[in-house]
């Protein structure tokens, strides 16, 4: 009987004394993360002030992304005949701000840049 009420007394102090680390419940990221495509070259970033930009040479773009926690992995997924992609960036480390710049190129005779 002793080992009974000995057992109840342990199991009863360990669930006293086991407390959340956050009482509240788990709270969900409520902000988005923001991303940001411009146009950009071999030279540098440009407003994308213009939908199109001529191809003949590659396409030319930087992504900015940013999130108030973290970002865990940038996927670039294209569309329009290029089956080459997508293109992944997964990061290992905090990082809550990050410009990629990124370029395409396409095979001669491929119709880009309409040639």
């Amino acid at each position: 009987m002793q080992v009974v009420w000995a057992i109840g007394a342990v199991a009863t102090a360990v669930w006293a004394c086991e407390t959340a680390r956050n009482p509240g419940g788990v709270q969900r990221d409520i902000t988005p993360p923001n991303i940001t495509l411009s146009s950009g070259g071999p030279g540098g970033a440009s407003p994308a002030t213009a939908d199109t930009q001529p191809i003949a040479g590659g396409l030319h773009f930087n992504v900015n992304a940013s999130d108030n926690l973290g970002l865990k992995t940038i996927r670039l997924t294209f569309s329009g005949g290029y089956i080459a992609g997508p293109l992944d960036s997964t990061f290992i480390t905090e990082v809550k701000t990050i410009t990629l710049a990124k370029s395409v190129t396409f095979p001669v005779g491929s119709g880009a840049g309409g040639l």
